[in-house]
């Protein structure tokens, strides 16, 4: 028999799912907050939208650990905690962030996102959200923080 260095045993996938969770929502709450604050980037936008995809990926890989659920109700301690459910809804919400950020980013023709603008001499300008068009994307931020403790 091989030594079984592919799959995560349950104490890692309960720790992977956990700072992942942390990464995502520190990384929402800042651009809440900056976006709350005044103009961002589009591009700023576009980066949290590659971690909270990379969360949701990861998140449905650890999740099909035989064991997790029972394994992290057993660590949190705490019999009312139904960590299943939990879980669940922060990956729904975690992916509903990154489905409606993909859907209502600007798009140009062909749907190259729109990021940067130049100039005729080449020179480029990053392409900013002010803080009223990211209204909509504050409240489904907060949301998604929320789920996360």
């Amino acid at each position: 028999m091989a030594f079984p260095a592919t799959g995560q045993v349950t104490a890692e996938a309960f720790r992977t799912a956990r700072n992942v969770a942390v990464g995502a929502k520190v990384a929402a709450s800042a651009l809440r907050n900056a976006s709350g604050a005044g103009d961002v980037t589009r591009q700023s936008v576009v980066s949290f939208l590659q971690t909270i995809a990379s969360a949701v990926l990861n998140w449905q890989q650890v999740a099909t650990t035989p064991g997790l659920a029972a394994y992290a109700q057993s660590q949190m301690n705490d019999p009312t905690l139904d960590i299943a459910a939990e879980f669940n809804a922060m990956v729904a919400a975690g992916a509903d962030l990154r489905d409606w950020i993909f859907a209502n980013f600007p798009k140009g023709a062909g749907g190259a996102w729109l990021t940067v603008a130049y100039d005729n001499q080449g020179a480029a300008t990053p392409l900013v959200f002010t803080s009223a068009d990211l209204a909509q994307l504050r409240t489904r931020l907060a949301t998604f923080e929320a789920t996360i403790s």
